[in-house]
């Protein structure tokens, strides 16, 4: 095997196992994840049950009732369905990553192996060189240091760009269903009806539903950028305040209306300042990996350039 083929084939193995490694500690990360919704969800499941003991089973006795407390308690178990319905759809998509991420670790277990006999044959070149040049030795062993960092932090932020443009196809779904739902309300508001409510509220389930997925990629995002130095941040959130459906139907006023119109007004704000944030990481770390890239490619002449 040439010189330039060698370098290459240890580059594709060290990317490998370094590769293995990232795995390795997304799989810790997420596991710990996994413990702390399991967590969460056994609590909102008491909280729900309990709550469950309160509210009237008729929606009809629901209606009739003058007790301001059991609507309250209504509309608190609305919420706690909708918390509970969410957690578990996250930790299911945990579940299904942590076994990807488990099955592709597994792929990549031999490669100890031939990376020893990469290095085995790097070795020898070194060997070879200290006794002829130890000065070329010393600049070649720190280019191996240097390279072998370059390429962690090259797997790191292609991981981070690539979780970064799923977020934003994410956060692109929640801006199409919220832009519907501002339309329908937007008509409500001006005397649509029970009806208009009903297509509303039905845009808003969308959201609700394209929201939970954005989260989810925002904190895979977060994930990813946790290894990143230059990029550590604190962990984006987006939410819609809770959307009560009870109060619109029921009393399908002005200022129901009103109210709901102006949760999707400052949601469709929120959105899009957390999309500016996304394409702003996604700017820094395409910058990254393009010096990372021109850095790679001038470590690997000079590794050849010092063996011919």
């Amino acid at each position: 095997m040439e010189w330039n083929q060698l370098v290459e084939e240890q580059e594709r193995l060290q990317h490998l196992l370094l590769r293995r490694d990232h795995l390795f500690q997304q799989q810790m990360y997420i596991e710990a994840q996994l413990t702390t919704l399991q967590q969460t969800l056994q609590e909102q499941r008491q909280a729900r049950q309990k709550l469950e003991k309160v509210v009237a089973p008729s929606f009809i006795k629901r209606l009739m009732t003058s007790d301001a407390k059991l609507l309250r308690s209504e509309e608190q178990l609305a919420t706690l369905l909708v918390k509970e319905h969410e957690t578990e759809q996250q930790h299911e998509k945990l579940t299904n990553q942590l076994a990807h991420i488990v099955a592709e670790r597994e792929a990549t277990k031999n490669t100890d192996v031939l990376l020893e006999d990469s290095t085995t044959l790097v070795a020898k070149q070194r060997i070879w060189l200290m006794q002829h040049d130890p000065n070329k030795a010393k600049k070649f062993g720190a280019l191996e240091d240097e390279a072998y960092q370059v390429i962690a932090l090259k797997i790191e932020v292609g991981e981070a760009i690539d979780a970064s443009y799923r977020a934003e196809e994410a956060l692109h779904a929640v801006e199409k269903a919220l832009d519907a739902a501002h339309g329908l309300s937007t008509w409500d508001l001006f005397g649509g009806g029970m009806f208009v409510t009903y297509l509303k509220h039905s845009k808003l389930d969308a959201s609700k539903q394209a929201l939970s997925e954005a989260q989810y990629a925002l904190n895979l995002l977060h994930n990813e950028l946790i290894d990143i130095k230059e990029m550590q941040t604190d962990a984006i959130q987006v939410s819609i305040d809770g959307f009560v459906h009870f109060a619109d139907y029921v009393f399908d006023d002005f200022f129901s209306a009103l109210s709901v119109h102006s949760k999707i007004t400052n949601a469709k704000a929120q959105l899009q300042q957390v999309l500016g944030e996304v394409n702003g990481i996604q700017d820094k770390l395409i910058g990254m990996q393009e010096v990372l890239l021109t850095r790679q490619a001038k470590i690997k002449e000079a590794r050849i350039a010092l063996l011919r």
